[in-house]
């Protein structure tokens, strides 16, 4: 069976349990399709980050629908990226929280051309999100308009969603929330 996305033509390699797996153009992620009748539906199509050590209890946390964020006992700061050790104060205590899920836009950018998957969600609009705990996290800014970037507003209130990419990866968004 050939399936066609976007000009490309891709033969399918398995199908188990209704779930149809494929792969992408240079191998960089795995597009999941739902076989629904005789329609088939993108359920994810954009790349899927890997998993590392030092990540897994962001992961595990996203799968519950909560955001957790990487925090120092020692200087009691949260920050973003995970890593093994703290920016502020180069501790190793490090232990995790559950974040509110709350924060506001620091700034945006409309994505106007992209590659890969993301070239199909062109245009589409990635902001730097301020966390209620601190620090900034990157994302793509979910329920506004990319052609009305007047209408998002610097300083605006904003809440994490997580989007299933797989059955153990959920991936975190920005809304803007109306006030």
């Amino acid at each position: 069976m050939t399936l066609s996305i976007s000009s490309l033509s891709i033969s399918i390699l398995s199908i188990s349990s209704g779930a149809i797996w494929l792969p992408q153009s240079v191998n960089m992620f795995w597009l999941r399709l739902i076989y629904c009748g005789e329609e088939l539906k993108l359920a994810y199509n954009t790349p899927i980050p890997t998993q590392g050590k030092h990540t897994k209890p962001f992961w595990q946390g996203t799968q519950e629908g909560k955001l957790m964020l990487p925090r120092c006992q020692d200087c009691n700061r949260v920050h973003w990226y995970p890593r093994f050790i703290c920016p502020s104060c180069h501790s190793t205590n490090l232990e995790w929280i559950q974040g509110s899920g709350e924060g506001t836009i620091h700034t945006f950018a409309v994505q106007h051309l992209a590659f890969g998957a993301w070239a199909e969600e062109a245009p589409y609009v990635t902001a730097y999100i301020d966390l209620k705990e601190g620090d900034r996290m990157l994302t793509v800014l979910r329920g506004v308009d990319p052609n009305k970037p007047e209408d998002i507003k610097v300083g605006a209130r904003v809440v994490v969603e997580f989007d299933q990419a797989s059955e153990d990866m959920h991936i975190p968004y920005w809304r803007m929330v109306e006030e």
